[in-house]
């Protein structure tokens, strides 16, 4: 009996050192480009008082020294697809203030997806800019986050903050 066993455990080995093939499955997600429309002051403040803010780095304190705050990424669903809108704000006037890299991810099993991307938007001499688009491919049960780069130069300092949002399910 200990020889059948011993001859079973040699071919399981011998079997498991030959080489074997794996096929990645080949899915080409199509990626859909988005534009940052620049809000104005009004559409920001309405923006801001939102409680529907997914992460804000409101939290970071305003001091002397050029900092980057109330940089949000809000978003929601509709029959539209899913609204995203962001903020970036200073503590001082900025030569430039925006978004940039903006991604719109979709989980697909244990990993993230790119289905959208936009380049970004900025405004200029000033302390808060605000941006929004929508990506109109969301579909209803999928679960999407975002990823944006916060910037602004504020007396000639460049700051900048990527934020990623937790996974939010399009309910609509």
């Amino acid at each position: 009996m200990k020889k059948i066993w011993g001859l079973l455990l040699a071919v399981v080995m011998c079997i498991s050192l030959l080489p074997a093939q794996t096929y990645a499955a080949d899915v080409k997600e199509e990626v859909e480009v988005l534009e940052l429309t620049v809000m104005d002051a009004t559409e920001i403040n309405a923006l801001l008082s939102q409680q529907v803010s997914t992460e804000s780095s409101s939290n970071l304190l305003r001091s002397a020294a050029p900092a980057l705050c109330d940089c949000t990424i809000n978003i929601s669903f509709s029959s539209a697809g899913m609204y995203i809108g962001v903020t970036t704000g200073t503590n001082a006037t900025a030569s430039i203030v925006g978004a940039k890299d903006i991604k719109v991810e979709r989980k697909s099993g244990l990993s993230w997806v790119q289905v959208g991307t936009c380049d970004g938007n900025y405004d200029t001499n000033t302390a808060l800019f605000g941006g929004q688009t929508t990506y109109t491919s969301a579909v209803r049960g999928e679960t999407y986050r975002v990823t944006v780069t916060h910037y602004a130069t504020v007396s000639g300092i460049s700051l900048s903050y990527t934020q990623t949002t937790p996974g939010l399910t399009c309910i609509y």
